[in-house]
C-alpha cells in the first residue's frame, strides 16, 4: 500500500484527486463519474498500480429520492482501466460504511486475482 487520500469535501476531491469541477457541479460528488475520477486521481497521484474510491451518502441525513441514504459508488482503477459499481446498502451509517469498505476491498481482491490467473 502506497497511501490513502481522504477527500470528503468537494474542494479536497478537486485539489487532492484532480476531480474536474464540472463533474462535481453535475452530476455531483455522489456519481459514477466522480468515483471513476477519484480512483484514477488516487492511482496517478500515488503512483500506484491499483486504486479504489468510494463516494456516497452514508446518512443518517442527506438522502433524496434520486440519491437515497445508502447509495455508494465504488471506483477501481487499475492497469487495464477503471470500473465502477453502484450499490444501495441498507442500515445505519456504520453499516453502510462497513458494507462499502467490504465491497471495495473485495473488488480489489477479485481484480488482482483475475490478473494473477492470466
Amino acid at each position: 500500500m502506497k497511501g490513502g487520500i481522504v477527500a470528503y469535501a468537494n474542494d479536497a476531491k478537486e485539489r487532492l484527486l484532480g476531480v474536474p469541477a464540472n463533474i462535481l457541479a453535475s452530476p455531483g460528488a455522489v456519481s459514477p463519474e466522480c468515483a471513476i475520477a477519484m480512483a484514477e486521481g488516487a492511482r496517478d497521484r500515488l503512483g500506484a498500480t491499483w486504486a479504489i474510491s468510494t463516494t456516497g451518502i452514508a446518512g443518517p441525513d442527506g438522502g433524496t429520492d434520486r440519491k437515497p441514504v445508502g447509495l455508494v459508488y465504488i471506483g477501481l482503477a487499475g492497469p487495464d482501466g477503471t470500473t465502477v459499481e453502484r450499490h444501495v446498502f441498507p442500515g445505519d451509517r456504520q453499516a453502510i460504511v462497513t458494507a462499502a469498505c467490504d465491497r471495495a476491498l473485495a473488488m480489489l481482491v477479485e481484480a488482482v486475482a483475475d490478473v494473477d490467473s492470466t
